[in-house]
């Protein structure tokens, strides 16, 4: 209403977006997004806690991972988003070594696209060149047609960082979502069996 006084909800920087600029708009769905206090009032997120690779159970799927002068930013560290193309390299071998299922052949024979829906990760220590990672993927949950890993790289057994990636399969003819490979769906579940332990961490 013109002339009326808005007021930012209780806690909320003064700097907080006017409301007018969405009214203006008409945009529910992004109002509903910014202006819930209780869900997005600046959430403390939970504190990053390092694990011991000794903490895993031995039936995790584990590979080592050499960071090599062409992952590393002029600070002589991985460039963060590197991580990212690191780990992919480690999903790829993992499905074939720990699944039996090749990752090429799924994607080029079968056209089952393996794209990722989110990523997320944590850093503790920076890695340098030279450094030698041992990298786990634990399943966290399988779904219709889609996965959650979450992939934990150490060095010398501790933690350095993790990040987790949601995976849906889809048809790479018309790009829509499809039910899991019935035998991909047997394999991340006999290997989930196997990181039970790993998975309240």
């Amino acid at each position: 209403m013109a002339g009326s006084r808005i007021e930012s909800p209780s806690g909320w920087p003064r700097a907080f977006p006017d409301r007018r600029i969405l009214d203006s708009v008409g945009a529910p769905r992004y109002q509903g997004i910014y202006f819930r206090p209780k869900i997005n009032a600046w959430p403390r997120m939970a504190r990053f806690e390092p694990l011991r690779l000794s903490e895993l159970p031995d039936g995790v799927w584990r590979s080592r991972l050499v960071v090599r002068f062409g992952s590393c930013d002029p600070a002589g560290i991985v460039y963060t988003p590197e991580y990212l193309n690191l780990f992919n390299g480690v999903i790829e071998d993992w499905y074939g070594e720990a699944l039996g299922i090749s990752y090429h052949e799924l994607v080029g024979k079968r056209r089952t696209g393996l794209g990722y829906a989110h990523v997320s990760a944590d850093f503790a220590t920076p890695s340098s060149m030279g450094d030698v990672l041992d990298v786990v993927v634990i399943v966290r949950h399988v779904g219709r047609s889609s996965l959650t890993l979450t992939v934990h790289a150490f060095k010398d057994g501790i933690e350095r960082v993790r990040a987790t990636f949601v995976t849906v399969t889809t048809s790479l003819v018309d790009h829509k979502a499809i039910a899991l490979p019935d035998d991909l769906r047997g394999a991340l579940n006999t290997y989930q069996s196997r990181c039970q332990n790993a998975m309240a961490t």
